[in-house]
Protein backbone atom coordinates (compact mmCIF):
# COMPACT_ATOMS: atom_id res chain seq x y z
CA UNK A 1 0.00 0.00 0.00
CA UNK A 2 1.54 3.72 -0.55
CA UNK A 3 1.10 5.87 2.10
CA UNK A 4 0.58 9.55 1.16
CA UNK A 5 1.25 11.88 3.91
CA UNK A 6 2.26 14.97 5.07
CA UNK A 7 4.07 16.15 8.51
CA UNK A 8 3.93 18.76 11.05
CA UNK A 9 5.18 20.19 14.08
CA UNK A 10 2.08 21.16 16.24
CA UNK A 11 2.24 25.11 16.87
CA UNK A 12 -1.03 24.95 19.23
CA UNK A 13 -3.37 22.58 20.19
CA UNK A 14 -6.99 23.45 18.57
CA UNK A 15 -9.86 24.58 20.88
CA UNK A 16 -11.64 21.37 20.05
CA UNK A 17 -9.59 18.64 20.50
CA UNK A 18 -11.21 17.02 23.27
CA UNK A 19 -13.84 16.15 21.52
CA UNK A 20 -11.90 13.48 19.37
CA UNK A 21 -11.16 10.21 18.74
CA UNK A 22 -8.04 8.77 20.51
CA UNK A 23 -6.42 5.87 20.56
CA UNK A 24 -3.35 4.96 23.02
CA UNK A 25 -0.12 3.44 20.63
CA UNK A 26 3.02 1.63 21.82
CA UNK A 27 5.43 1.23 19.25
CA UNK A 28 8.87 -0.29 18.93
CA UNK A 29 10.82 0.54 15.35
CA UNK A 30 14.21 -0.42 13.48
CA UNK A 31 15.40 1.69 10.95
CA UNK A 32 18.19 1.62 8.50
CA UNK A 33 17.64 4.38 6.68
CA UNK A 34 15.17 4.25 3.71
CA UNK A 35 13.03 0.97 5.80
CA UNK A 36 11.68 0.70 9.26
CA UNK A 37 10.69 -2.03 10.87
CA UNK A 38 7.50 -1.22 13.32
CA UNK A 39 5.93 -3.70 15.96
CA UNK A 40 2.94 -1.74 17.46
CA UNK A 41 0.08 -2.28 19.62
CA UNK A 42 -3.09 -0.16 19.34
CA UNK A 43 -5.69 -0.05 22.01
CA UNK A 44 -8.94 2.26 21.51
CA UNK A 45 -11.81 1.96 23.55
CA UNK A 46 -11.42 -1.72 24.73
CA UNK A 47 -10.24 -3.22 22.06
CA UNK A 48 -6.72 -4.23 20.93
CA UNK A 49 -4.79 -5.11 18.30
CA UNK A 50 -1.29 -5.95 17.53
CA UNK A 51 0.61 -5.55 13.90
CA UNK A 52 4.21 -5.18 12.57
CA UNK A 53 5.08 -3.40 9.64
CA UNK A 54 7.63 -2.18 7.49
CA UNK A 55 7.92 1.03 5.42
CA UNK A 56 9.96 1.78 2.40
CA UNK A 57 10.93 5.15 2.00
CA UNK A 58 11.20 6.85 -1.45
CA UNK A 59 13.58 9.16 -1.19
CA UNK A 60 13.02 10.84 -4.38
CA UNK A 61 9.29 11.50 -3.24
CA UNK A 62 8.43 13.94 -0.22
CA UNK A 63 5.02 12.79 0.46
CA UNK A 64 5.06 8.73 -0.11
CA UNK A 65 6.19 5.51 0.92
CA UNK A 66 5.04 1.98 0.14
CA UNK A 67 3.93 -0.22 3.39
CA UNK A 68 3.16 -4.00 4.06
CA UNK A 69 1.17 -4.91 7.30
CA UNK A 70 0.68 -8.18 9.02
CA UNK A 71 -1.68 -8.23 11.52
CA UNK A 72 -0.65 -10.26 14.86
CA UNK A 73 -2.18 -12.28 17.50
CA UNK A 74 -1.70 -11.37 21.08
CA UNK A 75 0.82 -14.45 21.63
CA UNK A 76 2.82 -13.91 18.30
CA UNK A 77 2.82 -9.96 19.39
CA UNK A 78 4.58 -10.79 22.73
CA UNK A 79 7.10 -13.28 21.41
CA UNK A 80 8.61 -10.07 19.28
CA UNK A 81 8.14 -7.76 22.05
CA UNK A 82 10.45 -9.81 24.11
CA UNK A 83 13.48 -9.10 22.27
CA UNK A 84 12.89 -4.98 22.64
CA UNK A 85 15.22 -2.76 23.66
CA UNK A 86 13.57 0.40 23.74
CA UNK A 87 10.16 1.91 22.93
CA UNK A 88 7.90 4.74 22.84
CA UNK A 89 3.83 5.37 24.02
CA UNK A 90 1.46 8.22 22.75
CA UNK A 91 -1.98 9.01 22.42
CA UNK A 92 -3.14 9.83 18.75
CA UNK A 93 -6.23 11.73 18.44
CA UNK A 94 -7.81 12.31 14.65
CA UNK A 95 -9.15 15.66 14.18
CA UNK A 96 -11.32 15.81 10.64
CA UNK A 97 -10.19 19.08 8.77
CA UNK A 98 -12.65 19.03 5.80
CA UNK A 99 -12.45 15.45 4.24
CA UNK A 100 -9.41 14.67 5.76
CA UNK A 101 -8.18 13.90 8.85
CA UNK A 102 -5.57 15.18 10.92
CA UNK A 103 -3.56 12.85 13.39
CA UNK A 104 -2.36 14.69 16.24
CA UNK A 105 0.35 12.71 18.75
CA UNK A 106 1.44 13.05 21.87
CA UNK A 107 4.17 11.19 23.35
CA UNK A 108 4.74 9.96 26.82
CA UNK A 109 7.99 9.49 29.36
CA UNK A 110 10.94 10.81 27.91
CA UNK A 111 9.24 12.50 25.01
CA UNK A 112 6.96 14.28 26.75
CA UNK A 113 5.60 17.12 25.30
CA UNK A 114 6.76 16.36 21.31
CA UNK A 115 3.51 17.05 19.06
CA UNK A 116 3.38 15.96 15.62
CA UNK A 117 0.54 16.06 12.76
CA UNK A 118 0.37 13.92 10.15
CA UNK A 119 -2.21 14.29 7.24
CA UNK A 120 -3.02 11.17 5.02
CA UNK A 121 -3.96 11.91 1.11
CA UNK A 122 -5.40 9.73 -1.37
CA UNK A 123 -2.72 11.15 -4.39
CA UNK A 124 -0.09 13.36 -4.76
CA UNK A 125 -1.79 16.18 -6.07
CA UNK A 126 -4.19 16.37 -3.34
CA UNK A 127 -1.35 16.38 -0.92
CA UNK A 128 -0.05 19.18 -2.56
CA UNK A 129 -3.41 21.05 -2.86
CA UNK A 130 -3.33 20.84 0.75
CA UNK A 131 -3.34 24.05 3.09
CA UNK A 132 -2.93 23.23 6.90
CA UNK A 133 -4.87 25.35 9.03
CA UNK A 134 -3.22 28.22 11.51
CA UNK A 135 -2.83 25.80 14.36
CA UNK A 136 -0.29 23.41 12.29
CA UNK A 137 3.47 24.00 12.85
CA UNK A 138 6.75 23.98 10.66
CA UNK A 139 6.37 21.07 7.85
CA UNK A 140 8.37 18.00 8.05
CA UNK A 141 10.15 16.36 4.62
CA UNK A 142 9.40 12.66 5.03
CA UNK A 143 12.91 12.41 4.47
CA UNK A 144 13.81 14.86 6.83
CA UNK A 145 11.47 13.03 9.41
CA UNK A 146 13.40 9.41 8.74
CA UNK A 147 16.43 11.02 9.07
CA UNK A 148 15.36 12.83 12.46
CA UNK A 149 13.41 9.74 13.69
CA UNK A 150 16.02 7.37 13.00
CA UNK A 151 16.33 5.30 16.36
CA UNK A 152 13.16 7.28 17.19
CA UNK A 153 12.57 4.84 20.48
CA UNK A 154 16.17 5.71 22.15
CA UNK A 155 15.37 9.22 22.20
CA UNK A 156 14.25 11.74 24.68
CA UNK A 157 12.92 14.86 23.83
CA UNK A 158 16.31 17.22 23.98
CA UNK A 159 17.68 14.75 21.67
CA UNK A 160 15.25 15.19 19.34
CA UNK A 161 15.58 19.01 19.73
CA UNK A 162 19.03 18.46 18.48
CA UNK A 163 17.96 16.60 15.66
CA UNK A 164 15.54 18.97 14.40
CA UNK A 165 17.82 22.02 15.12
CA UNK A 166 20.28 20.28 12.38
CA UNK A 167 17.48 21.11 9.80
CA UNK A 168 17.06 24.30 11.27
CA UNK A 169 14.02 23.17 12.90
CA UNK A 170 13.25 24.53 16.48
CA UNK A 171 11.27 21.87 18.31
CA UNK A 172 9.51 23.29 21.35
CA UNK A 173 7.22 21.61 23.79
CA UNK A 174 3.67 22.25 23.40
CA UNK A 175 1.82 19.88 26.28
CA UNK A 176 1.07 16.51 26.35
CA UNK A 177 -2.53 15.36 26.34
CA UNK A 178 -3.41 15.55 29.75
CA UNK A 179 -3.91 19.27 28.63
CA UNK A 180 -5.91 18.94 25.97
Amino acid sequence: MQEIERVFLLKKLPKDLKSCKNVYLKSSELSNGDQVLRLRMERKDKKTKYEITKKYYKISDSKSRQEVTIDLSKEEFDKLWNSVDHYHERTRYFYPIGKYVAEIDFYKGNKNGYCRIGVEFPSISEAEAFTPPPWFGKEVEIEVDSEIHRDFSKLNFDELTERYKKFGIKLEKIADDRNV
